[in-house]
């Protein structure tokens, strides 16, 4: 089927292109500066066209100390169109005693015929088991070619040995291994006094989690990165300090590269102030003013490689159930639909350019995880994913508006600027005039390719 977006400027790497997009069977065939034929089109006219976005860190129905998170794939994917967003990657948690490809084979099932947007997978990898080099191998013949790693939480941390052995398995097998990076014997620690000394509020969470513990995880990464020459990328960094050592690291040639969640963008550690301080517990915690001012400088200076949510969704009772105990609370915010509304206000305040916008959330991504040139850029040949974007409205964040299976949003009366106009994934119309139009469920699973190596200042 032929479609053509008309009269936007078309957002990527070198700026802005005045351009119409034709595409035909969800392909992007040109873009065009000199009008296009009549047919299906849709009007973006005054507005910016960014490629789809690229969510790299889901969980969609995922379960944290017993309770589940409140989006699936039907709901969170949906949500996730509403952010402009056309491509998710969720993770795959092998259960005690079954298999990476089990684990990979059973999550596929529960997205297949459900997910809205095309989606792929990373696979988390648990503590030593004799045949997991084999599995590895198994993993990446299907597509799935990322396999997540814990320096923390009991059923799920590796040691350093663990994580040298598997970070070995990983780059001999031509994979990327991601790293959740907070030192659990510092953070038990930490949590053990705080618990004794009663000082189980919100911003004993904080106080359990500081810069220091993430540093210190990720600086023995970087060891062990430096030792196996394994591609690697952290996941949700949260502190300045810790971004100042990934940024080192990079400078010396390594293959690592790193993310940051818009929480940590917009948010600080005012927010432990608040009443409803418990519903902001996430892990890493929101860290202090100055981290934020770090994590903008990365982004700004180029050292930042991408935005990613790290949506896992819990509602106001599940979160107010361990109000006055932050151990007991689940950790987890919702963020899929809110990126790009979120982002577009901040860049615009700060005077960036929004090709930056679009390398962070849709090129690198694409690149660093296997996908590129089929996302993460509008240009002949790659997927027709696109979001139409007005600039010129206003509006102001409230959870009874989104999408999200949520009822509260940690940007509750924020404002924005702009606002998504229409969505296209693969061809496919999700989204036009702010209204959903799209049909049954037609997100498909992507097998991944070879990550892009990651070099210094984020190039």
């Amino acid at each position: 089927m032929s479609l053509v977006v008309r009269g936007g400027h078309v957002v990527g790497p070198g700026g802005l292109c005045r351009a119409d997009v034709l595409m035909e069977d969800g392909i992007v065939q040109a873009l065009s500066r000199h009008g296009t034929p009549s047919g299906r089109g849709v009007d973006a006219g005054g507005c910016l066209v960014f490629p789809g976005l690229i969510d790299t860190h889901v969980h969609m129905g995922f379960e944290a100390g017993g309770v589940l998170s409140t989006d699936d794939f039907a709901s969170g994917s949906r949500a996730a169109a509403f952010g402009g967003v056309t491509t998710l990657i969720d993770y795959a948690l092998p259960m005690r005693g079954e298999t990476l490809a089990a684990a990979l084979h059973s999550r596929r099932a529960a997205a297949e015929g459900r997910c809205h947007v095309d989606y792929g997978l990373h696979v988390i990898l648990p503590p030593y088991r004799y045949n997991q080099p084999i599995e590895i191998v198994q993993c990446l013949e299907t597509g799935a070619t990322s396999f997540k790693l814990f320096t923390i939480y009991p059923d799920l941390r590796l040691g350093a040995g663990e994580l040298f052995e598997a970070m070995s398995w990983i780059v001999r097998a031509g994979g990327l291994a991601l790293v959740h990076a907070e030192d659990a014997e510092f953070v038990e620690s930490r949590t053990r006094v705080l618990v004794e000394q009663g000082a189980t509020g919100a911003d004993g969470h904080l106080a359990s989690r500081p810069a220091v513990a993430e540093a210190m995880a990720v600086a023995r990464v970087l060891h062990l990165q430096a030792e196996t020459g394994c591609p690697v990328h952290f996941v949700h960094i949260s502190s300045g300090t810790a971004a100042q050592l990934i940024g080192e690291a990079k400078a010396r040639g390594a293959d690592v590269s790193w993310e940051t969640c818009p929480h940590y963008l917009v948010l600080d550690a005012a927010v432990c102030r608040r009443a409803d301080a418990h519903r902001y517990l996430v892990s890493p915690a929101i860290k202090t003013r100055e981290d934020r001012a770090a994590l903008w400088a990365a982004l700004q200076g180029g050292e930042l490689d991408t935005v990613a949510t790290d949506h896992c969704p819990f509602t106001a009772a599940q979160k107010d159930a361990g109000r006055d105990d932050f151990t007991r609370v689940p950790t987890g915010l919702p963020g899929v639909e809110t990126t790009l509304p979120l982002l577009y206000t901040e860049w615009q305040d700060r005077g960036l350019d929004l090709g930056r916008l679009a390398v962070v959330t849709s090129q690198t991504p694409a690149q660093r995880f296997g996908l590129y040139p089929r996302k993460g850029i509008v240009a002949p040949g790659s997927d027709a994913d696109l979001v139409v974007y007005d600039p010129g409205t206003r509006g102001v964040i409230r959870a009874e508006a989104l999408h999200m299976n949520v009822d509260w949003s940690p940007y509750e009366g924020r404002s924005y600027r702009g606002s998504v106009r229409a969505v296209v994934s693969r061809g496919r119309v999700l989204i036009e005039d702010g209204t959903w139009c799209g049909e049954e469920p037609g997100g498909t699973y992507l097998p991944r390719g070879s990550a892009v190596r990651a070099v210094a200042q984020g190039g």
